[in-house]
């Protein structure tokens, strides 16, 4: 499975946005938060095309529930053809039927109930290579990344590297365990993401930092 801690509801929103899009074979757009009437992501084609992205990674299922079904009365009164929902965990089936009987004027079926188990499968897709190379945190510390790279091949489309990963004589390993890859290591280099807050105008090091600590 990709991983979905370091993602926040931001960028939640846009994959979502980008995997509605493959489904729907429209553009689409997210709408600003606060002010989406309940509405996250909307087809520009058609804008009785709709979808929801909750990111509840940390929530218990009856407080995910809780907080989809209140959408409800958001979007009642809207003229609606498709309603689509994103939930950033997993859900059991019985919460999946909970939700769609709730949504069901809206719905085809409950397959238009994404939980993180069918958002992860549609990302392994061919199909979505291009929204899982574009999400650097969704693939940095995917098992199926580092397999790939310890098989010699980029998991991104990089005509360069991928000629260099065939043709060279490497002596790389990937892992996630920390003792192994930094205990004999004489240098340490650190290629982390720096986000720049812009409301504190400050980047955000926690990332180098914990490698850091992880190192010393």
């Amino acid at each position: 499975m990709f991983n979905f801690s370091n993602i926040d509801p931001i960028e939640f929103e846009e994959i979502c946005c980008e995997i509605l899009e493959k489904i729907t074979k429209q553009s689409c757009r997210i709408f600003a938060k606060g002010r989406d009437g309940g509405i996250d992501i909307q087809s520009n084609k058609n804008p009785k095309i709709i979808g929801q992205a909750k990111l509840y990674l940390g929530s218990s299922q009856s407080v995910t529930i809780h907080n989809i079904k209140n959408e409800f009365n958001r979007i009642k009164k809207r003229e609606i053809e498709q309603y689509y929902i994103f939930v950033g965990r997993e859900l059991s089936p019985e919460k999946v039927e909970e939700i769609y009987e709730q949504f069901k004027d809206y719905m085809k079926s409950k397959e238009n109930i994404y939980t993180l188990k069918e958002i992860d499968k549609l990302l392994q897709t061919e199909e979505c290579k291009d929204i899982v190379q574009k999400h650097i945190k969704l693939w940095i510390c995917s098992t199926n990344i580092l397999e790939m790279i310890n098989n010699r091949k980029s998991p991104i489309q990089d005509d360069y590297i991928e000629r260099y990963l065939v043709e060279k004589v490497l002596d790389l390993t990937a892992t996630l365990n920390a003792k192994e890859a930094y205990s004999d290591a004489d240098f340490v280099v650190i290629a982390a993401p720096t986000n720049y807050d812009s409301k504190k105008n400050f980047f955000d090091t926690s990332a180098v930092e914990a490698v850091i600590k992880l190192v010393i």
